[in-house]
Order: structure tokens, then C-alpha cells, then sequence
């Protein structure tokens, strides 16, 4: 099954919006409310294998072996989820690609995951 989210790029504000499933919801969210276009200490976390969970603004990260679970702290149900399961290679895949969306920011981008694959398209 595909999912997507879409991110508007609006002066110094983000917003996601149009999310197909909860679980890249929490994506977008992570993307919008955590990372923004200038907090470049998430890799760090997930390459340092002290770390195994954290929360932010908005998410909850959870790692599981190779993988990162991204969710909402606030959830009603944080242990159950619903949960962005990802593994910790395409975690930074995904915080690369950002970065460089951030560096010349579009008016939106569309997020879409299939077979655990995480794409990223801009429009200018």
C-alpha cells in the first residue's frame, strides 16, 4: 500500500497536512514539528547506540534493533502506537533529503512511502 503526506512550505512555518495513514502522519509531523530546516542532532541520536528512545515537540522515537518507531508522544496510547516503523539507514536517508529540501526551500513537498521506501518531491 502506498502512503503519503504532503508538507507545506510556508516563510519559517511547516505544516503537514493530507496524510493517508496515522503512521506516515507521524512522519510528517516528526519532519514539521522536530526537525524543521535546523536541528541537525537526529542522526546523531540514531547512530549513537546509547540512545534508545527519545521524544520531542511532537514525536516519541522508539528503537527496536535496526529500526526507529516514530510516533505521537501525546497519543492516548503510546505503547501501542500507531508507529512509522523505519529502519535506522533509511531514518537518515530520509533526514539527508531534508536537509537538502531545506537549503532551497519549496512551496510543498509530497512524501510518499511504499515497500518501506520513502520518497521526497518538490515543487518549486
Amino acid at each position: 500500500m502506498k502512503e503519503s503526506v504532503k508538507i507545506k512550505f510556508n516563510q519559517n512555518h511547516l505544516s503537514s497536512y493530507d496524510a493517508t495513514s496515522y503512521e506516515i502522519c507521524n512522519l510528517g509531523n516528526f519532519l514539521t514539528d522536530d526537525v524543521g530546516c535546523f536541528w541537525p542532532g537526529w542522526k546523531k541520536w540514531a547512530l549513537d547506540p546509547t540512545q534508545d528512545s527519545t521524544t520531542s515537540n511532537y514525536a516519541r522515537l522508539i528503537k527496536e534493533e535496526n529500526y526507529i518507531l516514530i510516533g505521537d508522544q501525546y497519543s492516548e496510547e503510546p505503547d501501542l502506537g500507531p508507529y512509522l516503523k523505519i529502519t535506522i539507514e533509511e531514518f537518515i536517508k530520509v533526514l539527508d533529503q531534508w536537509e537538502q529540501l531545506c537549503k532551497n526551500p519549496p512551496k510543498e513537498v509530497l512524501i510518499t512511502r511504499e515497500n518501506s521506501e520513502i520518497k521526497m518531491e518538490a515543487t518549486y
